[in-house]
Order: structure tokens, then C-alpha cells, then sequence
């Protein structure tokens, strides 16, 4: 029963938090209209959390989505599987990165997320590196890299997406 009542609780508060997501998203309805880090104009989706140490790839958990939308005035918005986590940024030209504010939402997560783990990163980052297609930030206690959203969505489209099966499946 209690069980029960935190799924209830849980979806109550995923729905304040879609509400929240996309009042503050609402801004910008396509992706031309969406500045990001370094003018790429690019909203990216998490695709690992880099090496073990064992040298194997640590792929998020499936069902669970991660991503970063970068906005005017060093700016960011990140999403993931039970919170999300907002501030502004300083970057340059050389490689340095840094959350020098950031908030996050305090909706409890459940077991196996890596909401903990991809906000230390994030807030931890002192670096980026572009490789190609992906975007990669390091921080002391390991790296997160981003490629990007696929198709023509935006991080946004993709989260409701996202938040529509989750509420299907529960």
C-alpha cells in the first residue's frame, strides 16, 4: 500500500514537474529559435557516463533519459529521470566550463537512478571537448558524454515524450 501511494505521489509530482518543464521551456518552440553552447544550436542527450575501471563504456540505465539544452545568457536546462537540474554557465573558447549557479527539483528518485551521479558531473564539470558528434564534460570524478538530440527535436519535445510513455507504462 505504501508502495501505492508513492507512485501516486510520485506521478503527482512528475506532473508539477512537466508543468514546471514546460513553463520554462515554453520559450523556445523550435530548435531554430534555441542558442545553445557555442552557437552549435544543438540540445544534447546523454549517451554514457564514460569508462568504469575496467574500461567499460557506463550506458545510462535503460529507460531512464539525461540531456542538457544550453540557452541564452549561459544558461542551461538538464533533464533526466526524476530531476531536473537548471543554472547558468561560463565557458570559453579554450575548453573551460562551469556551473556557477544551479538549482534542482527534490522529486525522489527511484532505485537505480543516476540523477546523483549525472548532477555531480554536471555541476562538478570544469571542462568540455567537442569530438565530433559529441560533446563531452569532465569533471574530477568522471565525464559525461552528450550526443545530439536526434532528428529535428528538441530536448524538450523529447522529455514530454519521454514523461507520455513512462505514465503509459505505470
Amino acid at each position: 500500500m505504501q508502495r501505492l501511494h508513492f507512485l501516486q505521489v510520485s506521478l503527482k509530482l512528475s506532473g508539477l514537474a512537466l508543468m514546471l518543464l514546460t513553463t520554462s521551456c515554453s520559450l523556445f518552440e523550435s530548435r531554430e529559435q534555441m542558442p545553445s553552447l557555442l552557437g552549435d544550436d544543438q540540445d544534447w542527450l546523454l549517451y554514457s557516463f564514460g569508462e568504469n575501471a575496467s574500461g567499460q563504456e557506463v550506458l545510462p540505465p535503460a529507460g531512464q533519459l539525461y540531456g542538457i539544452a544550453f540557452q541564452e545568457g549561459n544558461r542551461f536546462l538538464s533533464v533526466n529521470d526524476c530531476n531536473g537540474i537548471a543554472g547558468e554557465y561560463k565557458s570559453s573558447d579554450n575548453g573551460t566550463f562551469e556551473v556557477v549557479n544551479a538549482t534542482t527539483s527534490l522529486v525522489g528518485c527511484l532505485p537505480g537512478s543516476m540523477y546523483l551521479v549525472f548532477g555531480e558531473r554536471l555541476v562538478g564539470a570544469y571542462g568540455y571537448e567537442m569530438r565530433q558528434d559529441t560533446l563531452i564534460l569532465s569533471s574530477d570524478i568522471g565525464v559525461l558524454v552528450f550526443v545530439p538530440v536526434p532528428g529535428d527535436k528538441t530536448l524538450h519535445q523529447l522529455r514530454l515524450e519521454w514523461l507520455k510513455e513512462r505514465l503509459k507504462l505505470e
